[in-house]
């Protein structure tokens, strides 16, 4: 039987030679005293009661070789946080593949990712925040890319300009914090489907009745406007054009109405300018309401190009009109 002892041993600094250390099989649950050391010999390891728990003396000395086996057994334990490293750039290196298999939560100042090939499986992918904004940051939003031209190192941007609302891309661009600027790029796509419409052209937001039409020395496509010429009427208005043709084919017929381009009057006298180039003509003034008869008035032709039409009295701007037809 051992004997017991109910008081502290002082052995006066004298060594304590051939001990053995209390042998267990299992970690003991009674008897349980802080400073309690034991060893259990299914783990062979070394323990300690800390007044709480039986801890192994190989974790506490951290010069000592921690096996594999010890951390297969270890770290699924973990359930607090864990720093490792006490020194800024410490590396972690493992010389296989890492699976995360929870999510992953990197907070620092820059992530550099060095792989061949990066594959996300989300369909969506979201910058600017894990959540939105409290306030506009003036920051641009978007893809920020390295290349070289041939000549020179660029970076380009493509992506959501804050300052305009609109979505750009810049090939040779500057970034000042997160704000990028520089001259707008070109786009190489198939066809366009618009929802809604063209705003500006080259900069320019285009007026009543300007079409888009090809430029050759440009090699683009800019804003044009379409003129009269000689029998041609153009009227632009918001969305549309008006063309009349006053004058091709030899004929040509206009309202004897000061507001018509191509009439004027003065006292009891219109001047209508027919541009067919020619005096051989036939003209004839009919009336413009029921039942439109042609009435006789003096027609002198002026020049090649202009006729006058002489009323007795004022004749109004709005009861005849003028057939013009040339003669071949």
């Amino acid at each position: 039987m051992a004997i017991k002892h109910l008081a502290n041993l002082d052995l006066n600094n004298n060594e304590i030679k051939n001990v053995k250390i209390d042998v267990v099989t299992s970690d003991p649950s009674s008897n349980l005293a802080e400073g309690r050391i034991i060893y259990n010999s299914q783990e062979d390891l070394m323990k300690f009661y800390d007044g709480s728990a039986w801890v192994s003396m190989k974790n506490v000395d951290t010069d000592v070789d921690v096996n594999v086996a010890n951390l297969e057994a270890r770290l699924p334990q973990i359930d607090s946080n864990v720093t490792i490293g006490n020194a800024t750039g410490v590396t972690v290196t493992t010389a296989g593949d890492l699976t995360v298999t929870g999510d992953l939560t990197v907070n620092g100042t820059t992530t550099t990712v060095n792989s061949t090939t990066t594959t996300v499986d989300d369909p969506i992918f979201t910058v600017g925040g894990d959540s939105a904004p409290g306030s506009d940051d003036n920051k641009d939003r978007g893809i920020e890319f390295r290349y070289h031209d041939g000549s020179q190192a660029r970076i380009g941007f493509f992506g959501f300009d804050d300052s305009t609302g609109k979505f750009t891309f810049i090939p040779s661009a500057t970034n000042t914090s997160e704000v990028f600027s520089g001259s707008k790029g070109n786009i190489d796509i198939n066809n366009i489907d618009l929802a809604g419409s063209i705003k500006t052209v080259d900069g320019s937001t285009p007026t009543d009745g300007q079409i888009l039409i090809g430029h050759s020395a440009n090699q683009d496509m800019e804003l044009g406007t379409i003129t009269e010429g000689t029998g041609i009427t153009v009227t632009n208005s918001a969305g549309g054009i008006q063309i009349s043709s006053n004058g091709l084919g030899g004929k040509f017929a206009v309202n004897l109405d000061n507001g018509e381009s191509a009439v004027s009057l003065s006292g009891n006298t219109f001047t209508v300018t027919h541009n067919l180039g020619t005096r051989d003509i036939i003209v004839q003034v009919v009336e413009r309401v029921s039942p439109y008869e042609t009435v006789q008035a003096d027609v002198a032709r002026a020049t090649t190009n202009t006729i006058t039409v002489e009323f007795a009295s004022a004749p109004g701007n709005t009861n005849y009109k003028v057939l013009i037809s040339k003669i071949a």
